[in-house]
């Protein structure tokens, strides 16, 4: 039985992961970090993710962690919690997806330094196996058209990216393989 903490469970992938998760007799328990003030408002964003799939939410499995990636002190939160010393499997699918620019700054607090700030107490896991990133296909810029995208292609520094989003989640891959070492990370890019 592992223990799970999962990022952005509110969220459209993240949500769709959380309650296939939650339906797996080989998972213990769940946390959620959700971007909530208090335990009853994260409470009610779980309730809601899963009235949405008619499933049945289980508070003694699925337990939400109130908090925010933008929060200065997450890093210190998630370490102070005791619950979460025992996480093996993280899965990152929390991000900021706007295409607009006037994001920028929010787009980067999240996708990166947010980012950084799981690292960082992902570091303090003692029994850690697998971190897993939801990246995106879009990586590999705008130069690379008509063509298969081989994996040693991406990421690549010197590529263009239309939007900030995609930036951070290219700069996302490299700052996970500066954290943590290769055989714990699994990223996945859907398309």
């Amino acid at each position: 039985m592992v223990n799970v903490f999962v990022t952005g469970a509110t969220g459209f992938l993240g949500g769709e992961l959380l309650v296939d998760l939650s339906k797996r007799k080989d998972i213990n328990k769940i946390y959620c970090l959700i971007r909530a003030g208090s335990h009853k408002k994260a409470d009610q964003r779980l309730e809601k993710i899963f009235a949405c799939h008619a499933d049945i939410l289980d508070f003694n499995r699925i337990i939400p962690v109130p908090g925010d990636l933008t929060q200065d002190d997450l890093t210190e939160c998630l370490c102070s919690n005791k619950d979460l010393e025992d996480i093996q499997i993280v899965v990152h699918s929390a991000a900021n997806t706007s295409f607009s620019p006037i994001y920028d700054t929010l787009i980067e607090q999240v996708n990166i330094l947010g980012l950084e700030k799981i690292l960082n107490w992902c570091k303090t896991l003692k029994k850690l196996e697998t971190f897993l990133y939801i990246g995106t296909a879009t990586i590999c810029g705008k130069e690379i058209t008509h063509q298969i995208i081989k994996e040693d292609q991406s990421p690549d520094l010197k590529s263009t990216h239309l939007v900030k989003y995609t930036y951070t989640k290219m700069m996302g891959e490299i700052i996970i393989a500066n954290h943590l070492p290769k055989e714990k990370i699994l990223i996945v890019r859907p398309s």
